[in-house]
């Protein structure tokens, strides 16, 4: 299962190897920044979603994210519509970087799990309830199946990804490979739309953001979940 979001000739290898240089875009007069965080269950492969962000590599064996060698905040531009340029901030959860300090301003939360494992999942759940009640709600929130390439040991189905973002009022759901690597650069353009049109809402008036609400809202209905992929993992 791959998201719609982000089609699977979409990948690193047919983008420049190293973030947009801002530099680049000097007539570009709108732009913003934004900080990301990066948690989930245990060896799910928030490392490797930071390595090939960063490096446009893959390393193919377990990595520990305590290690020097390793990217724990990295930093990416992506241009979207409009044209606009949005710097993100992606940290990495390690048990050096405070909690606290972790969490502080994040302005979009991505919580990541192992398909080939349920234990993964479940703790990638509860780790998500968690911070969530931490932070009070704030910011937009990801669900982020990692090792999509290994679709012969999978134990959770994209369904029930799905159903449970669906459940928690998750902003956006989908499955990623940092090794072929799938999805990647979807994750980070996705998370940037979301927060444009978030920063949009705040500074449209009352009145008027009351009927866009509305609007946004129209086509989540009940229906038969296989009609509603597309449109649900995009827009949850």
């Amino acid at each position: 299962y791959v998201s719609h979001c982000a089609p699977p000739s979409l990948s690193f290898s047919s983008l420049p190897s190293h973030s947009l240089d801002p530099q680049m875009f000097p007539s570009m007069s709108e732009q913003s920044s934004y900080k990301i965080v990066i948690d989930g269950a245990k060896k799910s492969g928030k490392s490797s979603i930071l390595r090939r962000i960063s490096k446009n590599e893959f390393v193919d064996q377990p990595l520990r994210a305590d290690t020097d060698s390793l990217p724990h905040i990295v930093t990416h531009s992506v241009c979207i519509e409009g044209p606009r340029l949005v710097h993100l901030e992606i940290w990495e959860r390690v048990p050096s970087i405070d909690i606290d300090a972790l969490y502080e301003n994040v302005d979009a939360s991505v919580f990541t799990y192992d398909i080939t494992s349920r234990n993964s999942f479940e703790k990638c759940v509860s780790r998500l309830r968690k911070m969530r009640g931490r932070t009070k709600g704030r910011g937009i929130y990801g669900l982020v199946g990692c090792k999509s390439d290994q679709v012969d040991e999978r134990e959770i189905e994209m369904e029930e990804a799905l159903d449970l973002a669906r459940k928690e009022s998750l902003d956006f759901c989908l499955e990623v490979s940092s090794k072929t690597p799938v999805n990647i650069p979807g994750v980070c353009t996705i998370i940037a739309r979301k927060l444009e049109k978030r920063k949009e809402k705040e500074e449209t008036p009352t009145e008027e953001r009351h009927c866009l609400h509305k609007e946004d809202h129209g086509d989540i209905s009940p229906q038969p979940l296989k009609k509603r992929l597309k449109t649900f993992v995009c827009c949850l």
